[in-house]
């Protein structure tokens, strides 16, 4: 009998030490940095193809990384995609496909999701399009909107959410609209692609 209890001790600390050792060096969940470039075309992006050196850090990003040869959105503006971004749902399903629709209570939001992961959740959005009305907000413990403006001010924005949240686990949605509003560049942008600045346009 004494031999069987020695046995069983054995098997038990055994199974602790390995349930033990499974905690202490489990990975810790990843943390999320969603960026939306809105209206950033791809055939305009070096990774896939652009010969003009435009976008060096998503090219940087996308080799170290992993990136989507083909990839698609699933409606033709602002809204109806981004919300399909965050349901993982056609525009026929979520519903918010028009200025007067907003999200279903009934549907769950990517960041109520992660939310329910225990992660600290913050997102900075720049269009009305993608504002809190239509249900964004959702799950986010922090939602900023700061519409039509630089993408330098959201870059401060984050990094100042950054430094006092850094040590949690968190999910961060950045959405940029430099390259949407407004269509026309700043004279020094269009130079560099041989644009006649002194035209009225940029007067």
């Amino acid at each position: 009998m004494k031999k069987w209890l020695i046995f069983l001790s054995f098997i038990l600390i055994i199974g602790l030490v390995l349930l033990v050792s499974l905690f202490k060096f489990r990975s810790p969940e990843p943390n999320i940095i969603l960026i939306s470039i809105d209206t950033l075309r791809q055939d305009h992006v070096g990774i896939y193809g652009y010969k003009r050196n435009t976008t060096p850090t998503i090219d940087k990003i996308a080799k170290e990384g992993i990136f989507f040869e083909n990839a698609f959105s699933s409606a033709s503006w602002t809204l109806p995609a981004h919300m399909s971004m965050f349901t993982g749902l056609p525009p026929s399903v979520h519903s918010v496909e028009k200025k007067t629709n907003k999200l279903s209570k009934n549907i769950q939001t990517l960041t109520q999701l992660i939310k329910s992961k225990g992660y600290k959740t913050a997102a900075i959005v720049t269009l009305p399009f993608v504002s809190a009305k239509y249900g964004f907000a959702r799950g986010f413990d922090k939602f900023t909107e700061i519409f039509k403006k630089k993408s330098r001010i959201v870059s401060d924005n984050a990094l100042s959410w950054l430094k006092t949240n850094k040590d949690k686990q968190f999910f961060l949605f950045l959405h940029f609209c430099d390259v949407h509003w407004p269509y026309l560049p700043p004279a020094k942008f269009a130079e560099e692609f041989g644009i006649d600045t002194k035209n009225s346009k940029w007067r």
